[in-house]
């Protein structure tokens, strides 16, 4: 029953379509659950070979990056799992396998789970693949899961180490309460502004970054070289003062007001035409396209 109402769910929000291969997992006992993946991986295999006629190696793990996408009517996979299956698909001897079928579907839904099985899946993606990981809810029960400062207590030689469970954690403020809010990084009023804060507001965040990055890596090289080539001149003696002679004046390197106002004031100028151009850019934005 909660299956079916999970399928329909994902249909109405176009998350499935009509043409994909769907497998649902719904095992009460560990046995059933590795028949059921077992029986999913050697469909997929199948369904991979006739469709790209490839020969796949069924000892090792699938990966898309080993596959040739040149097919582009392969309609994809999709898993669907209750909560009882994936409490067994999480086990030590199945989350791998579990895993490697999960990258291998376009979508996965996982239906009536509880907030620890949310948070496993979450690190099982963190701690075996490396790809960003971002977890988003509107209720209490998604704490653990986009919690940033959430953790789990790991006591290595008597030291605690913390775990923490999603790269970025976003809350959408609704009718369940602020708890998801609180706890997020980003917070959003309804799901469909998620597409814009991901390709516009994070595309901003990305060159920021970067412009950032090469003003810092240019601004430690230059400090950085200029106290080597004066040190040339005191004899690398380390000096807190040195008076040196240029254009035949007497200047303290470290003491003169100007070495100091001129750095303060190249970073504000700085600061000021890049919030300038992107305000300039935010009033040309069209709220019904997507201006990348």
């Amino acid at each position: 029953m909660f299956s079916e109402t999970a399928e329909n769910i994902g249909l109405s929000c176009r998350l499935l379509t009509d043409d994909m291969i769907l497998k649902k997992i719904e095992g009460d006992t560990e046995v059933d659950v590795r028949r059921e993946l077992d029986e999913f991986r050697t469909e997929m295999i199948e369904n991979i070979e006739e469709y790209f006629h490839v020969t796949i190696d069924k000892e090792k793990r699938m990966h898309w990056k080993d596959i040739s996408s040149a097919n582009n009517d392969f309609p994809g996979f999709c898993l669907l799992i209750t909560g009882g299956a994936l409490f067994h698909a999480l086990s030590e001897d199945l989350k791998l396998k579990f895993l490697e079928l999960s990258t291998m579907c376009k979508a996965v839904i996982c239906c009536r789970v509880t907030p620890l099985q949310k948070a496993q899946v979450v690190e099982l993606i963190m701690n075996n693949d490396n790809v960003a990981t971002l977890a988003i809810g509107d209720g209490a029960n998604d704490v653990s899961m986009i919690q940033s400062s959430c953790f789990f207590l790991l006591r290595i030689r008597k030291k605690t180490f913390r775990i923490l469970e999603a790269h970025i954690g976003i809350g959408i403020s609704g009718q369940e309460g602020r708890q998801a809010v609180l706890a997020s990084d980003f917070s959003i009023g309804q799901f469909q502004f998620l597409e814009r804060l991901l390709l516009v507001h994070g595309r901003w965040s990305y060159i920021r970054i970067g412009k950032f990055l090469k003003y810092f890596f240019y601004k430690t090289f230059a400090f950085t070289f200029c106290q080597f080539w004066f040190a040339i001149y005191c004899g690398f003696s380390a000096q807190v003062k040195r008076e040196i002679k240029i254009d035949e004046e007497n200047i303290s390197i470290l003491d003169n007001f100007r070495f100091i106002f001129c750095d303060n004031l190249q970073c504000s100028l700085y600061n000021i035409s890049c919030f300038s151009f992107r305000n300039s850019r935010s009033s040309q934005f069209d709220e019904n396209s997507l201006c990348l």
